[in-house]
């Protein structure tokens, strides 16, 4: 699966570090496998940096700027870096570290693969009172 920047000479340095992130990740073949089964825009805010991730099952193109999304995660730039390492957005959520943006329902398919290997879907229990809180 390939990873790349929509146009390289406007990426700021988060887009770069989400990049190399990314392309680290999917060497795993089975997280490979998973994010290729997962279509949509999704966009990371921090730090004045705004990228939008477009999956597609041939790769996932990035994209700095204001560009719209399905869903998003906005909060400080190293929790968005974690997210992108794979600790999940829940429990960040439920900490008030980060913020959702659009249908966060869209975002699930992000957080199952972060909670790979394991798949441990306990985290959805503490999702699913806030789901009912924001009103999806």
């Amino acid at each position: 699966m390939d990873v790349k920047l929509t146009d390289p000479s406007r990426a700021h340095l988060m887009a770069f570090f989400v990049r190399s992130l990314l392309e680290k990740r999917l060497k795993d073949p089975e997280i490979a496998r998973h994010a290729g089964g997962i279509v949509g825009r999704f966009s990371l805010e921090g730090s004045g940096m705004k990228a939008v991730l477009a999956f597609a099952p041939t790769g996932i193109e990035i994209t700095c700027g204001d560009v719209p999304a399905d869903a998003g995660v906005r909060g400080e730039l190293s929790t968005l870096l974690g997210i992108c390492l794979g600790k999940g957005f829940v429990l960040p959520f439920l900490m008030g570290r980060i913020g959702l943006r659009g249908n966060p329902i869209r975002l699930l398919p992000l957080e199952a693969e972060a909670l790979h290997p394991a798949h441990d879907l306990g985290a959805y229990v503490y999702l699913l009172p806030v789901l009912v809180i924001v009103g999806v």
